[in-house]
């Protein structure tokens, strides 16, 4: 009997033994690494333009970020440390649209998607440091963000998000450890509400007879012309004329000097009739309709002095639209 209670007490120490080994086998083993430079998004206010279109880029960046290995060993091994690798991950929700090959994914802003980019490959992809990662090796990255539109956009301010986070291992030392997350600050969005269609615009007067202008202040050769533009939403339009003036006179446009222009007289921009004052912000359009809206102008010669020489008469004006 003393013989056989010590074979069973000899059997349970080597089971307790062996289950203790196993254990300690699984134990992870030491790799610790921090941000060495964070990765810092910045991105200024946002202007949509009046004619972008679902997938256009409204919005691009790129920031450079590392990382710092502290530690990277194997527990009870006698073979070779762990591969430093990072790993990204989103928690945003993927859109049906790519960019140039890239998902884009929402933002929360209404109509502006991100596509993400780690080491100009498309997406969010491991990166991997050497083999056998020495301890203090700074593991770097280059980061590359496009906003896209992906349906109608609000003026306003879009929140600040957080686009991806970080994990990291040492393979085949640990397990996947947080690293954090990254910021995308808070930006003004302003969608552009009207677009002029065409850059410049030329207009071309007809022949007069000086003797058809009797005196300061006398006009003639009223010429129609229009200024279009391409609106996406309903909105307010304001126009603003500048250009040279002729001795202060806001209303009217002067010539530009030469050998063969003419003198005393100059041009007047008018409105139903009526002459615009030059640098003056002036309502034109209460509402807009989504495409193509006119302003109706018209363009006259105007006496400024009590002689008139023929010549020339070119004059160029500059004009700037803004909405509310």
């Amino acid at each position: 009997m003393p013989t056989l209670f010590k074979t069973t007490a000899i059997a349970r120490i080597a089971g307790i033994l062996a289950l203790l080994f196993s254990f300690s086998a699984q134990s992870e083993g030491d790799c610790y690494a921090i941000w060495h430079h964070p990765l810092k998004i910045e991105q200024s206010g946002i202007t949509v333009p009046a004619d972008a279109k679902v997938g256009d880029l409204i919005g691009r960046g790129e920031s450079y970020f590392s990382v710092r290995l502290l530690a990277n060993a194997i527990q009870f091994s006698f073979g070779e440390p762990g591969d430093l690798v990072l790993q990204a991950y989103t928690h945003l929700s993927a859109t049906a649209l790519q960019y140039h090959g890239i998902p884009v994914y929402q933002t929360g802003w209404q109509g502006v998607g991100i596509a993400m980019s780690l080491n100009d490959q498309p997406g969010l992809w491991d990166i991997y440091a050497p083999r056998n990662t020495p301890v203090n090796y700074v593991l770097g990255g280059n980061f590359k963000y496009y906003l896209v539109k992906t349906g109608d956009i609000q003026s306003g301010a879009m929140s600040a998000l957080s686009p991806f986070s970080f994990n990291y291992t040492c393979l085949r030392a640990t397990n996947a450890r947080r690293l954090g997350e990254t910021y995308f600050p808070a930006v003004n969005i302003a969608v552009e509400g009207c677009r002029l269609s065409t850059p410049s615009k030329q207009v071309f007067l007809g022949k007069i007879n000086r003797r058809t202008l009797s005196g300061i202040g006398a006009t003639a050769g009223n010429t129609p012309f229009n200024i279009a533009m391409e609106c996406n939403v309903n909105t307010k339009v304001d126009l603003e004329i500048r250009g040279d003036m002729v001795n202060g006179n806001r209303q009217v446009l002067a010539v530009i000097p030469s050998k063969e222009a003419a003198t005393g007289v100059g041009l007047q921009i008018l409105r139903n009739g009526i002459p615009f004052e030059l640098g003056t912000k002036t309502g034109m359009l209460n509402q807009t309709l989504v495409g193509i809206n006119e302003i109706p102008l018209s363009v006259q010669y105007y006496q400024t002095e009590e002689k008139v020489t023929p010549g020339e008469v070119n004059a160029v004006a500059q004009f700037t639209v803004s909405y509310r």
